[in-house]
């Protein structure tokens, strides 16, 4: 078969642009032999891919394994490598410029099951944990250490902004785009890489501002310091922190008032018995001793009635 000069000439110009760009994917798996779900896929774009087969390493002094393949599209690809092991993933995609995310650079796929995943040293992350919701909603959680105590990020994803949204601002680097799909199917897109800026939905952390006019404050992610404390107090939080102030208070006031109502009381009841007690004191004095209601008398004693005792008339009488 001879090809014209034409014909050579286009088949050249496609076979280039099939191989100038493509995705390499470096999946590592919990075994040795390469087999069942993927733990961890480091995706790079790259000029030209090289396969390899599967060998041995060690990940936090655990056996595993590796092995690269090299695909036109990550999104697609990763879709069905986890697809095949019915197995959730979240793929956290890295974009450049980092304000207008034109450009796929490089993406990160996780084993979404709920549990720490120590990885591998190509990732700037000791270990990471992830999980998807049935809505396609994600979170990420990534850790400087291996056994997920030392928390870096933690990116909590509504189904909304999952695959078609941008977050700008939390690196200098990369615009972030996180993507996932039901385990029994996946998606597509054409093209080398995956998509590019003008597909997505650029959303400013931090900031209201978005090219699609959507509110960056309601789409962004949470984000956690080093520490892993939030960066935000949740509004019912706060509410559970004032309406406990104010019972506390409150107890505290009533407390008081009780208190005194029963101090009062008590100096009432007190002051009732000294009266009480004065009065019969007073009653009994006005019974043995009298005024002289005469004139001119000289004693304060009513000496009526004394005289005519008959023992003192007796007396008298000779």
């Amino acid at each position: 078969m001879v090809l014209s000069i034409p014909g050579a000439l286009a088949c050249s110009l496609f076979l280039t642009s099939v191989q100038a760009r493509t995705v390499s994917f470096t999946s590592y798996f919990a075994d040795d032999a390469c087999s069942g779900t993927p733990q961890f896929i480091y995706e790079e774009d790259v000029e030209s891919c090289q396969f390899s087969d599967c060998t041995t390493l060690s990940v936090d002094e655990d056996a595993n394994s590796t092995r690269v393949g090299c695909y036109g599209n990550d999104r697609a690809e990763t879709a069905a490598l986890f697809a095949d092991a019915d197995a959730p993933y979240v793929l956290l995609e890295q974009y450049t410029p980092a304000n207008t995310c034109d450009t796929f650079s490089n993406g990160q796929a996780f084993y979404a099951d709920g549990l720490c995943r120590a990885l591998p040293n190509t990732s700037t992350y000791g270990s990471a944990l992830a999980s998807v919701n049935r809505d396609l909603s994600v979170k990420l959680q990534l850790f400087s250490d291996t056994a997920c105590t030392k928390m870096e990020s933690n990116y909590s994803v509504a189904s909304g902004d999952v695959e078609w949204t941008c977050f700008v601002g939390y690196t200098s680097d990369y615009g972030l785009v996180f993507y996932t799909s039901a385990s029994e199917t996946f998606s597509s897109t054409s093209g080398n890489g995956s998509t590019t800026g003008s597909d997505f939905t650029i959303v400013n952390v931090g900031g209201s501002n978005s090219s699609s006019g959507s509110e960056a404050a309601t789409s962004a992610p949470v984000t956690t310091s080093d520490d892993g404390s939030s960066s935000s107090v949740g509004a019912g939080v706060i509410a559970g922190i004032v309406v406990g102030c104010i019972v506390v208070l409150a107890l505290i006031v009533g407390i008081i008032w009780w208190r005194k109502r029963r101090k009062h009381s008590s100096e009432g009841a007190e002051r009732g018995n000294k009266d009480a007690y004065g009065e019969v004191l007073l009653g009994q004095d006005s019974q043995g001793r009298t005024v002289s209601s005469q004139p001119g008398a000289s004693s304060d004693f009513n000496t009526e009635g004394l005289w005519t005792d008959e023992a003192i008339i007796a007396a008298r009488i000779p």
